[in-house]
């Protein structure tokens, strides 16, 4: 049966649970609008006994920063189950994941279309044809690729940047475009990425350059001898920024399961605006290049948007624990950088199915003799 009043939605609960909730509404310690997100919890969850409990952890949690609210509302509005008993990091999470269904839905729903006009002129016939030219294609290639990408649609409305969609060797590649302003060279890319945020190994990445009908970048190698993990550097390139602007505290979460997983979002403490996001920032990369006979490894500098930086950062570090947390049930966690104590953090959860036998028992058919 389905109550549509808060009165009796409230009343269906068992009464040990809808009788407290009654006398603080009634008191005014708690307001209907607490009420109705509490009652959708659970429903939502089908788990009214913890109800009150988890009243309470929900206050301390909202006190925090955790959007509990958010999520119960969007969840609602998804039809997808909830669980009481997550963890702070799990509803961030699972905020991180609903809005980005959301986002991906709301472009596929509006459809707006892109001006890249600006970079037609620059590409041949075959780059044009993979450029992505309206929002609904953008939240596709998110949807498919695991990423981030359908949050660049704001960029690309505003012409900060084009999105191509490329297939080189049957692997779908992500490229992210952008004017340089230089006459010779008006049109350069500055990131390419496949499914869950992978990027492109150096064979790729010229493949991509000639097929857009652009030369690859120069840069000079920092060293011959490179580490495999280059977090820490790149970490002491973004603190200075995170530091100038205040910032107490950066959270990168992450989630995945069934072969997939992505970086989900990244909160800043205190909160920022979306063009803080933006700021660009020097990061280190590996690159090769054919030199002397010989491929020749070494490190790049290369400028990317501060969102991007803390996104390889994560990247970078979770490769390093080879921990698997996007296979079979998946994982989560986050990365935190606390800015004063120039310290930084990687939280890595592991998720599985536990199963118990709980009746187990062989009969014969024609006798329905249990055999022993």
């Amino acid at each position: 049966m389905t109550f549509t009043t808060t009165d009796a939605r409230l009343a269906a609960l068992p009464h040990k649970i809808s009788q407290p909730l009654a006398s603080l509404t009634s008191a005014g310690q708690i307001d209907e609008g607490f009420l109705e997100i509490l009652l959708d919890a659970a429903e939502l969850s089908g788990d009214d006994k913890r109800l009150l409990g988890f009243a309470a952890g929900y206050l301390h949690m909202a006190k925090d920063g955790v959007p509990v609210e958010d999520v119960i509302r969007m969840a609602k509005r998804q039809k997808r189950r909830i669980n009481l008993g997550w963890s702070p990091a799990r509803w961030k999470n699972e905020h991180n994941k609903l809005s980005r269904a959301e986002t991906l839905a709301r472009l596929s729903a509006s459809n707006q279309f892109y001006d890249l006009s600006a970079y037609d002129e620059h590409l041949p016939d075959a780059a044009r044809k993979a450029l992505i030219r309206c929002s609904k294609r953008l939240g596709l290639e998110g949807l498919r690729q695991r990423h981030c990408v359908a949050s660049y649609h704001d960029r690309i409305i505003n012409g900060g940047c084009a999105i191509a969609s490329v297939i080189v060797e049957r692997q779908r590649w992500t490229v992210q475009l952008e004017r340089t302003w230089i006459e010779d060279k008006p049109l350069a890319i500055t990131q390419i990425k496949t499914r869950l945020n992978g990027i492109a190994p150096p064979g790729i990445r010229r493949k991509i350059h000639e097929f857009m009908g652009l030369a690859l970048p120069g840069g000079e190698f920092v060293s011959d001898s490179v580490p495999n993990y280059v977090y820490l550097e790149n970490l002491r390139h973004v603190l200075p920024v995170l530091d100038r602007q205040g910032i107490e505290r950066v959270t990168i979460t992450f989630s995945g399961s069934g072969d997939s997983g992505a970086i989900d979002w990244a909160y800043f403490t205190p909160e920022q605006p979306e063009e803080f996001h933006q700021t660009r920032v020097e990061q280190l990369r590996s690159n090769s290049v054919y030199e002397n006979d010989r491929w020749r490894k070494g490190l790049v500098s290369e400028s990317m948007t501060l969102k991007e930086a803390l996104y390889n950062i994560t990247d970078d570090y979770l490769e390093e624990t080879g921990v698997n947390w996007y296979d079979n049930d998946g994982g989560y966690g986050e990365l935190e950088i606390d800015v004063a104590a120039r310290s930084v953090s990687l939280d890595v959860n592991v998720n599985f199915t536990e199963s118990t036998n709980e009746y187990c028992e062989t009969k014969c058919i024609d006798t329905g003799e249990v055999d022993l």
